[in-house]
């Protein structure tokens, strides 16, 4: 988060009100020093809307020649978003009329901040009201880095791509094969025609798809899977990129085949397991949820993965951490958290100075914003600051 240096001055004043007084009365006469003006917008910025100063500042306003010239195509809401880039709390009131009638004098507040901020920032000519020579305006807090959503592509076997989000129910047509779009979800109805599809997630993006055999797939965030519209040749064979949660339904006579970029194969026949393949990634690694499959001649079994041509024992919990909405961090070296990060929150991410060995452990919802995620981690001797869409690792 950005924040401005206020000086600070030798004197305690009385209370925050007269001081604020004193700084609007030396803004509007234009008798204010730099420090005093970097300290007004400041100070302005961290004041509730129902401050009196807003209603001088409406006096001043209606005072004022030339307030016509104000040009109407000015964003006042912008302006004001700008100015006070924190949320106002809305009024807490026992009954429902005294609440209404807070509101309304709350939205007139805001309205005549608005009205003042615009003719502060666009009055034609008036010199008076530019920062002073040398001062920089106080930095705004930049809007919150969201986390990922369900978002994903779709390519169908034409070449056409069809956009999936958590929009309204939608039926897509393949090659005459009938795809459901419901709620974050992809389903395949029953067909005998075999047509190749590709569902892909961006950074930030994750979705869920009922293959045409009942089994499902979750996607996390910049992966995807290929596969085709009925299954034959008695197999079920998809291909994967990415981090992928699989529940397979049993058919002992049609083997559920994963194939990794790497070109590795999974076989299954009924279990639920967690493919993680990011090229980015030091290896791939499967993990065994339940039931048991068999990749590269070795099988595992529950609470087992399989990396870097070996089988080792796996937490589960950290590794399905994602399908339930959690990052979940088990003694997590600081740069793998960091590509974690960038995929669920699309940014990039640098570092700064030389980095030492640092470890995470601990759960966090991936619902939280960037920003608030990154507050968490702070609690160690790691420091962090966003620039942009690029998280600065400080060690």
């Amino acid at each position: 988060m950005f924040q401005v240096s206020v000086p600070v001055y030798d004197t305690i004043m009385p209370n925050p009100t007269s001081r604020l007084d004193y700084l609007l009365n030396r803004y509007i006469t234009g008798q204010y020093t730099p420090a005093e003006w970097v300290e007004f917008w400041d100070e302005l910025s961290k004041t509730d809307a129902s401050h009196p100063v807003f209603r001088q500042m409406q006096e001043w306003w209606n005072n004022q020649e030339g307030q016509n010239e104000l040009s109407a195509n000015v964003d006042a809401q912008g302006i004001l978003k700008k100015i006070m880039m924190s949320d106002q709390p809305a009024p807490v009131v026992a009954k429902r009329k005294r609440l209404f009638i807070a509101e309304v004098k709350y939205a007139a507040a805001i309205f005549v901040l608005v009205c003042a901020a615009a003719f502060f920032l666009f009055r034609p000519g008036d010199k008076s009201l530019e920062p002073p020579v040398g001062t920089t305006k106080p930095a705004m807090k930049a809007e919150p880095i969201g986390p990922g959503k369900n978002k994903a592509i779709l390519t169908l076997s034409n070449g056409k791509q069809v956009a999936l989000d958590d929009a309204q129910k939608t039926v897509i047509s393949d090659a005459g094969v009938q795809i459901e779009k419901v709620a974050g979800q992809l389903i395949y109805g029953k067909t005998d025609i075999v047509a190749l599809n590709t569902m892909t997630t961006p950074k930030g993006g994750q979705f869920s798809i009922v293959l045409p055999d009942g089994t499902k797939a979750w996607l996390n965030a910049a992966s995807s899977i290929t596969y085709p519209t009925m299954f034959t040749n008695n197999e079920r064979r998809v291909s994967v990129t990415g981090e992928v949660y699989f529940e397979v339904v049993k058919n002992a006579a049609l083997p559920f085949r994963v194939k990794l970029p790497d070109n590795s194969e999974i076989q299954v026949l009924g279990t639920h397991f967690n493919v993680n393949s990011y090229t980015d990634e030091p290896s791939s690694k499967t993990t065994l949820v339940e039931g048991s499959v068999k990749i590269n001649n070795s099988i595992l079994q529950p609470g087992e993965a399989y990396t870097n041509g070996k089988i080792v024992k796996a937490n589960t919990e950290e590794a399905v951490a994602w399908r339930n909405g959690l990052f979940i961090f088990d003694k997590t070296d600081l740069q793998s958290v960091m590509r974690q990060l960038v995929r669920w929150y699309d940014v990039e991410v640098k570092y700064e100075g030389p980095l030492r060995v640092r470890t995470f452990s601990g759960k966090i919802g991936r619902d939280l914003s960037l920003e608030d995620l990154l507050d968490g981690l702070k609690r160690t001797d790691v420091h962090f600051r966003i620039e942009g869409k690029t998280i600065i690792v400080v060690s």
